[in-house]
């Protein structure tokens, strides 16, 4: 066989820096010591473009080395990508994660553009072409970016609106409220409620029958020190009181009911409005204080409702109280 496909490609051959960074990253993706946050979940995703962009070099380069013709080694490091990112998340399937269509499309992407844009030339190629071929590779690149810009806007603005943990005016909250076994959408607030939100938005949420339906709130700002009271107000069209439980935990919470701070309250015919102060809150778990340096989620929720509970809450605020109070 012709050297000629070696000798074009010798540059793609000097890849040990890619193999070494392969095999830094890969523990990452196993162990994912970040998968507790939003922005943990999104730079894993993101991750697959690079490690997946790597493992297509080396396949390629390995093919040139194995003297096949360039366009074969390309062939050859995309099939081989695409086809290992498709066993890896259906090994995934198996376990406790599970399998995504869109990380399958993150590794075909980083393999292809890495084969695109790092292809050895011949004198003879259409530099035109070239040009073209490079531009799609950098426009999918910049496309698998999106999610983590998008992501990364959420947070600027958690952060813009604080104190307000929630005020159910944007679609942006929805990274951050996950309603399980309900229903959740941003209304106006109804002609009865007085004393809604000046805004006149809120949410309407109903809880299904279920186990355990609620509306969950992850990744508030963590640091709630300096503030005095949590204050959640809500609109009822129902004809009896509802029992309701509001629950919040912190960073070391082991994820049992004692280890936290749980409260059950009536939701009245009409308006009913929950202040709870915070001292109440740290004080929550059975063994020790909550940490208002790190308080990471709080959950809305009913306990075997026999029927589906609809209600509107409004916004969710930290509160200082004045010196009156």
């Amino acid at each position: 066989m012709s050297s000629e496909p070696y000798s074009q490609g010798s540059r793609a051959l000097r890849l040990w820096p890619v193999g070494l960074a392969l095999l830094l990253l890969l523990p990452l993706f196993i162990v994912q010591p970040w998968q507790d946050s939003l922005f943990g979940r999104e730079l894993t995703n993101l991750g697959h473009v690079p490690l997946f962009a790597m493992i297509a070099l080396l396949l390629r380069a390995a093919a040139l080395r194995a003297g096949r013709t360039i366009p074969a080694a390309d062939r050859i490091g995309l099939v081989g990508a695409v086809l290992l990112g498709i066993v890896a998340e259906g090994l995934q399937a198996l376990g406790p994660r599970e399998a995504s269509l869109a990380d399958v499309l993150r590794n075909a992407v980083g393999a292809a553009a890495a084969l695109a844009l790092l292809r050895p030339t011949r004198p003879a190629s259409d530099p035109r072409r070239r040009r073209t071929v490079h531009l799609i590779a950098i426009a999918a690149l910049l496309l698998t970016t999106l999610p983590m810009a998008l992501t990364l806007e959420a947070y600027r603005r958690r952060a813009a609106r604080w104190p307000d943990l929630v005020r159910f005016e944007s679609t942006w909250e929805g990274y951050f409220l996950r309603p399980v076994e309900a229903t959740l959408e941003r209304v106006s607030a109804p002609a009865a409620w007085a004393g809604g939100p000046p805004s006149g938005r809120v949410g309407l949420l109903t809880l299904l029958p279920a186990h355990y339906p609620r509306l969950a709130l992850v990744e508030p700002p963590p640091d709630w020190r300096g503030y005095d009271v949590l204050e959640i107000s809500f609109f009822s069209e129902l004809e009896r009181p509802r029992t309701l439980w509001l629950r919040i935990h912190d960073g070391a919470h082991d994820g049992s009911f004692g280890d936290r701070f749980n409260l059950e309250f009536r939701l009245e015919p009409g308006e009913t409005r929950l202040e709870v102060p915070l001292r109440e809150i740290a004080q929550g778990p059975e063994a020790r204080r909550l940490d208002l340096r790190d308080m990471r989620g709080m959950a809305l929720f009913a306990v075997h409702p026999a029927g589906p509970v609809p209600l509107y809450v409004g916004p969710w605020v930290l509160r200082k109280y004045t010196n009156e109070r």
